[in-house]
């Protein structure tokens, strides 16, 4: 068997991929070859690590992990009565190391930034009629001139002016849902314009509209999200807002999203 081969079957045996018979004649090999048991514990260990490590730490996890084998002093019990020779052990540690760049440097899945660019997709406009008017009058009622104005910004790609429109509607507006959502859009203009922090904000104070209520958890968790991606120490307020989302009434396509998302950030946490 070959390097590639033995290394494949290693993986798939963790991976829980071989079949009854495969399984059976690997188990077999396991307790006759002292080395293939040092290579399976191996990747056992460095999965392990992967999944509970920083990068800082499981660089140091490796170190660690690579000094013992070289000692001899790996803390791997069921192998302790095994005399290995001393080869072996350079190739498990020459097999650590080529796992451990396969895994660091061609990581499994998409990146946070990559997913962030797919799931941040803003409405093309903001006003509603829905939003002031009653149903019987939806089809007649003029729409206002402000959120048309607004509309005109955020499609010609003015997010300042945009912004200050939206926060403009809010102040002025003394119908409740027409507020909430002048506060909703603005929110959602302030995270197109890389501003989480102000979007967060806007969102919040947005909370109780009728029309936006999932929309508000969407975009919420999206500028947790670009925080998370600024500064690490913000991942775990992200992954909440990403809990919250599978927990609201999303379209199918963000709740997928969000699995993405926090499959990402966890593994990069």
């Amino acid at each position: 068997m070959s390097p590639e081969e033995r290394t494949a079957q290693i993986e798939a045996w963790l991976d829980g991929t071989l079949d009854a018979e495969a399984r059976a004649a690997f188990a077999a090999s396991l307790r006759d070859d002292p080395a293939l048991a040092v290579e399976l514990a191996l990747h056992e260990r460095l999965r392990q690590a992967v999944r509970e490590k920083s990068a800082g730490d499981f660089r140091q996890q490796l170190d660690s992990l690579l000094g013992e084998h070289r000692a001899g002093t790996a803390r791997i019990p069921s192998l302790r009565r095994f005399w290995l020779p001393r080869y072996s052990w350079a190739l498990a540690a020459a097999l650590l190391l080529a796992v451990a760049a396969v895994w660091f440097w061609f990581p499994a899945g998409p990146a946070p930034e990559d997913l962030y660019a797919q799931a941040f997709q803003p409405p093309t406009r903001f006003y509603h009629r829905s939003v002031r008017h009653t149903a019987d009058s939806m089809a007649t009622a003029p729409a206002d001139p402000t959120w048309v104005r607004l509309d005109s910004a955020w499609a010609a790609a003015g997010r300042e002016q945009a912004l200050r429109l939206a926060l403009e509607i809010s102040r002025a507006e003394t119908d409740t849902q027409s507020r909430l959502a002048a506060l909703y859009a603005a929110g959602v203009i302030a995270l197109a314009d890389q501003q989480p922090e102000a979007a967060i904000l806007h969102l919040k104070n947005a909370e109780g509209s009728k029309l936006y209520r999932e929309e508000i958890v969407w975009y919420t968790a999206l500028a947790q999200v670009q925080l998370a991606l600024r500064d690490r120490e913000r991942t775990g307020a992200a992954i909440q807002a990403l809990e919250n989302v599978k927990k609201g009434s999303q379209p199918e396509e963000r709740y997928l999203m969000a699995e993405k998302l926090l499959e990402s950030l966890r593994r990069q946490r």
